[in-house]
């Protein structure tokens, strides 16, 4: 952890990370990410999680607004399968 804060480089953090993954539970890891998120500015935590959310499924250029409207004012599923 030491040569990860010192070296500060993206394989001493990698090393870093493998050791603290045998070392700590999940539970601590999962504390240990927490506390490092909730001290980092809103924008930057924003971007971590933008970067945890799954991507939402690429829309086909060719379904338009009104067309997805129309089929949820149908009480259709939408194009992707999922119930409106």
């Amino acid at each position: 952890m030491c040569d990860a804060l010192v070296i500060g480089s993206e394989e001493a953090w990698d090393k870093a990370a493998l050791i603290l993954a045998h070392r700590l539970t999940e539970s601590e890891r999962a504390l240990l990410a927490l506390a490092a998120l909730i001290h980092l500015p809103d924008e930057v935590a924003g971007l971590v999680s933008d970067c945890l959310d799954p991507a939402p499924e690429p829309v086909d250029p060719r379904i338009t607004e009104a067309a997805i409207e129309y089929r949820r004012s149908q009480g259709l599923p939408n194009f992707g399968g999922a119930a409106a």
